[in-house]
């Protein structure tokens, strides 16, 4: 298939583009750097990828740490869902939002661990004050996002935390059991 060759082609360029912006955006002076959206995205790539040190070199050079991306997604969005619990420590450190929604989504950091399974990022933000009963866009928490990827141990650690979770119904009219399918341990956890 021709496009999806030039699809990869075009993701493997915008890779190395982000990779060579970063590293070079990140060594220079305050005075010089590049414009707001492009800011955004270096540091979004730094906590996405773990690289504490790029990240480090924005925030000293004033970057605010909670810069979003064209879709309101902060770093510790991106650093919380790729479970980089390091990098989320520190960025809660200096500031970051926990309770940060995401502009169309409304998702906040701890939707999107929860969705990837990232079991110490999520206890980490429920112990920085992240709010277990925000919902997003879809009227979803964080326990419906667990259970619809299977994350057990996610799932048990948000019903301890919030017991109510198990009883809100999103837009579709689901609660979380009903995403829990045929996953018998979610499905009694979920009882």
């Amino acid at each position: 298939m021709a496009g999806d060759g030039m699809a990869q082609l075009l993701e493997q360029t915008s890779i190395f583009t982000l990779a060579w912006s970063a590293s070079t955006a990140a060594n220079l002076p305050s005075r010089t750097l590049p414009l707001a959206e492009d800011v955004a995205l270096l540091c979004v790539s730094g906590a996405q990828h773990g690289d504490i040190d790029r990240v480090e070199k924005l925030l000293s050079k004033g970057i605010p740490v909670d810069t979003r991306d064209s879709a309101g997604y902060t770093a510790l969005h991106y650093a919380a869902r790729a479970g980089h619990t390091g990098m989320c420590e520190r960025l809660i450190s200096v500031g970051a939002g926990v309770n940060a929604t995401t502009r169309s989504g409304s998702a906040t950091p701890l939707h999107r661990a929860a969705a990837a399974g990232r079991l110490q990022v999520v206890k980490l933000l429920l112990r920085s004050g992240a709010d277990a009963s925000s919902i997003d866009a879809d009227g979803k928490n964080a326990l419906h996002r667990a259970v619809s990827g299977g994350h057990i141990e996610v799932a048990e650690a948000l019903s301890k935390v919030e017991p109510a979770l198990k009883d809100i119904v999103d837009k579709r009219g689901n609660l979380p059991l009903h995403y829990a399918g045929s996953n018998m341990e979610l499905v009694e956890l979920l009882k």
